[in-house]
């Protein structure tokens, strides 16, 4: 085959040859290598390196200006976004079985239904003891500080709200504000905010001279209001599990409010259960009193019926007379009772009358 025969060149590719890029080559030009269809040669020559590279270079300072500004705003959406953590926990509930062979028949009632229990541990009888028992009325910002908080306690009648403390190392003294003012001031060592309900000796360590450490305390009702919405408790179909989720912000205070909830519900429950189980015993010995009176009451009818047909086979010489005891005026007397002999002088009589 000639040159002649074949296509003209396309004027365009001189142009793509100038640009560095590779032009068409027919089947019979040189250089022109075919594989079959399919084959690695077709995948590898896929993707062309050289020329990725290239782009990137070229475009170099977008890339870096891209890649800062993801970072950036990664960090930033980062820095703002409320992280949640969640505890998990289950409990086993003791349940009794009424259908059980082995019961005797005296037996105790259950002492809570299955819905009773997650009622109780959403109840503010465990909530507001966990929060009072564990803190949670107390908030303070700047965690640094917190060990000056150690031995903060609040009273039945305390004052909530903001405030702020305050250690001036010149006069060796520590200054509780609130909304700016002057509440109590105390030398070292001393209780600080009794005025206002506190029962709390601040410690120095932590604190920095003459800066105003902020801090609030809240009702511990409201503060448990806020804990019950976090508590998610289930059950499962059969009333055995109980299992409980708490959500907040804090990882370590989540897990620890978690515990304490859950060592207060079981400490609250065995409460229930003693009490049930003393009211039980004296209802069982209220029982037991009356059944005894009665027995004794038919013992001395059962004697009391002895004695009087006895009495009544009495007649002197055959049976010994029969002594009854009876009570008059307080003083007890022995009774003399031949009754006997009356039916057989009555029994002769009638003999005699015939």
């Amino acid at each position: 085959m000639t040159d002649d025969k074949l296509p003209a060149r396309n004027p365009g590719w001189q142009e793509l040859e100038q640009a560095g890029l590779p032009s068409p080559t027919w089947a019979d030009q040189p250089g022109a290598v075919y594989g079959p269809v399919g084959s690695d040669h077709d995948e590898e020559s896929g993707l062309d390196v050289s020329r990725l590279l290239a782009a990137v270079f070229r475009f170099r300072w977008l890339v870096v200006l891209a890649t800062i500004l993801g970072a950036v705003g990664g960090g930033v959406a980062w820095s703002r976004t409320d992280l949640e953590y969640v505890a998990g926990a289950s409990l086993w509930i003791q349940a009794s079985d009424r259908g059980a062979p082995n019961q005797g028949p005296i037996t105790g009632s259950q002492l809570l239904t299955s819905t009773s229990w997650i009622e109780l541990l959403r109840s503010f009888a465990v909530l507001n003891t966990v929060v009072i028992d564990t803190r949670l009325y107390l908030t303070v910002p700047d965690t640094t500080v917190r060990p000056a908080f150690a031995s903060f306690r609040i009273d039945e009648a305390f004052v909530p709200g903001d405030y702020e403390l305050q250690y001036s190392p010149s006069t060796q003294t520590v200054t509780l504000f609130r909304d700016g003012l002057t509440v109590e001031s105390k030398v070292l060592g001393e209780k600080l905010g009794t005025v206002v309900g506190f029962d709390w000796t601040p410690t120095i360590e932590a604190l920095a001279p003459e800066k105003r450490i902020a801090f609030s305390v809240a009702r511990p009702w409201v503060v448990a209001e806020g804990v019950r919405g976090n508590l998610v408790a289930q059950m499962d179909r059969n009333g055995t599990f109980i299992w409980v989720e708490l959500r907040g912000k804090d990882a370590a205070e989540v897990a620890a409010t978690l515990n304490a909830i859950l060592d207060q519900h079981v400490e609250l429950a065995a409460e229930l259960k003693s009490a049930a189980l003393e009211e039980r015993t004296s209802v069982l010995e209220g029982q037991l009193a009356t059944v005894e009176s009665e027995l004794e009451s038919s013992e001395r009818a059962l004697e009391l019926f002895r004695k009087v047909v006895l009495a009544s086979a009495s007649i002197p010489v055959g049976f010994p007379p029969v002594y009854i005891q009876v009570e008059v005026d307080g003083e007890r007397y022995d009774e003399m009772h031949v009754e006997g002999e009356q039916f057989v002088v009555v029994g002769a009589s009638v003999g005699w009358g015939f």
